[in-house]
């Protein structure tokens, strides 16, 4: 791998995991289901829906049905 290569991953990593925080963080205070439009939920609870383990292991209460 390249110098640049392993940078990008670190960057996207980093990125990603930005991303998740915020994204956590606007469930869990309510910000999220209030504000979002809804292709944004959409895209959101499907993410939850595929991703619960992630999800759960930052602190989001999932009710299953």
């Amino acid at each position: 791998m390249h110098e640049d290569d392993i940078f990008d991953q670190n960057y996207i990593r980093q990125l990603d995991a930005q991303l998740m925080h915020k994204i956590v963080s606007d469930i869990i205070n309510g910000t999220l289901l209030l504000e979002a439009d809804s292709e944004t939920l959409d895209m959101v609870l499907t993410d939850i829906w595929e991703m619960r383990d992630s999800y759960t292991q930052a602190g989001v209460i999932i009710g299953y049905a």
